[in-house]
């Protein structure tokens, strides 16, 4: 067994995965990783490529010619490798597919965002796909502000602020954003199933902490940068769209729990929706903006 923390979890898998941080000692295993068979995919129409299901006690998720993956009690992981499938996009599906139905089974809020550590704070930015969550974590992380998670952010909402949980040190950017970073693309590995995407494992600026949740920014395009409170309508409809979770609610009877920590986060955090304009020249001003609304510091 390979032993690995992610999450705050202790992981021990049959696997390697690269990825994620090996402790110094010995890690007692919270979660399981092993491969094995998983049964057909449940009402999995001929022609689809991604599927997934659940039942109360198991999640089962489905990719064609690559693998499927068994959920189990919030602990085990069964991992059925497909003919022709590759290690890379086996490992890419247990780590950003896998572990976060892991997570949800054990009790985490689990929200599509990137999250960077401000001042012993944790900072979540949400939105949808190339609106600049991991862009602008990046350039934060050049400010000097340390990583947690990308595209992945894993809380605990029962305390008051609630806490967020450090991922493992990837960052996935597109080719533009790593130029203007200074970096060269063809130095970063293709990420799996987004070949025009760029990942490598961070060396410096990642932090382990478990840390309380400052605010989160919902990420939206607009004319100017503009910052502003959403209302709890708003914030409820932003997270719900943002959870990982969101499609496996019903089968595995969650939603009530699902709900209860939303509500807790909008009691407890501010959420707002950050509005700017798509240009990554700007990216700099608009990581100082972040900081400056943190500290309370009006534009």
């Amino acid at each position: 067994m390979y032993s690995y923390c992610a999450y705050g979890l202790g992981i021990h898998s049959v696997l390697p995965l690269p990825e994620l941080i090996s402790p110094l000692g010995r890690v007692e295993p919270e979660v399981i990783v092993q491969t094995g068979t998983v049964e057909e995919a449940k009402g999995m129409p001929d022609d689809c490529i991604e599927w997934g299901w659940a039942t109360p006690d198991d999640i089962y998720l489905y990719w064609r010619d690559v693998c499927a993956l068994r959920v189990t009690g919030g602990k085990t992981l069964i991992v059925h490798a497909l003919p022709g499938s590759q290690d890379a996009q086996i490992r890419f599906l247990i780590l950003n597919r896998g572990l976060p139905a892991i997570l949800h089974q054990k009790g985490f809020l689990v929200l599509h965002g990137s999250v960077v550590a401000i001042n012993q704070k944790a900072v979540v930015f949400l939105g949808e796909s190339q609106q600049g969550k991991s862009t602008l974590a990046a350039f934060l992380h050049q400010r000097g502000h340390w990583l947690m998670a990308d595209d992945l952010a894993a809380m605990r909402t029962e305390l008051a602020p609630p806490l967020v949980y450090p991922g493992f040190p990837e960052m996935r950017l597109w080719p533009d954003t790593l130029k203007s970073l200074g970096e060269m693309p063809e130095e970063w590995a293709s990420v799996p199933h987004r070949l025009d995407k760029r990942t490598r494992t961070l060396s410096t600026g990642f932090s382990t902490s478990i840390l309380p949740l400052q605010k989160i920014f919902v990420l939206a395009e607009g004319q100017a940068p503009q910052i502003s409170v959403l209302s709890p309508r708003e914030a409820f409809l932003s997270l719900m769209q943002h959870s990982v979770a969101a499609g496996l609610l019903g089968p595995s009877n969650t939603s009530a729990t699902h709900l209860h920590q939303c509500a807790n986060l909008i009691r407890n955090v501010p959420i707002c929706r950050f509005e700017r304009p798509r240009s990554l020249e700007a990216l700099p001003d608009f990581a100082r903006l972040v900081e400056l609304d943190l500290a309370g510091v009006s534009r």
